[in-house]
């Protein structure tokens, strides 16, 4: 028997690796390494301040640090839920603070370790939508 010719396709990767939140302000470490598919070592290096003062420049931050991952990203106040992909930033209505999560396929992966329905997220969260960070390739520019 002849032996299989080597494939040139890419390995297949997971579309998702789960990072869970580490500390009460580090959710934006956590999804830009989720949604990036980077360390969370990496992310929490290229933010280059205290964990605890993460979250405090949404989404600025957030861009600045993956374009310091040579993964650049831009922001949306419109888009849809149901097919585009991203970093969503939410305003927890009862907390003083911000939130992000994960918008991927119409489901919201949150940093907790759940996965939520887009609608039922923002009813049990008591949230709403503030704008979504998309890969910039996926926007056009």
């Amino acid at each position: 028997p002849m032996p299989k010719p080597r494939s040139t396709a890419p390995e297949p990767t997971p579309a998702l690796r789960f990072v869970k939140q580490r500390h009460s302000s580090d959710c934006a470490v956590a999804v830009l390494a989720m949604f990036l598919g980077v360390r969370y070592e990496d992310v929490l290096i290229a933010f280059n301040k205290p964990v605890i003062d993460i979250g405090v420049d949404f989404p600025k931050d957030m861009i600045a640090v993956a374009r310091k991952l040579k993964m650049p990203l831009k922001h949306r106040k419109r888009f849809d839920a149901e097919v585009d992909d991203g970093i969503l930033h939410v305003d927890l209505l009862k907390q003083s603070q911000a939130h992000v999560v994960v918008l991927m396929n119409g489901l919201i992966f949150d940093t907790d370790g759940s996965v939520w329905d887009y609608d039922d997220y923002f009813v049990a969260a008591e949230a709403k939508p503030l704008g979504l960070l998309m890969r910039r390739s996926e926007v056009g520019g």
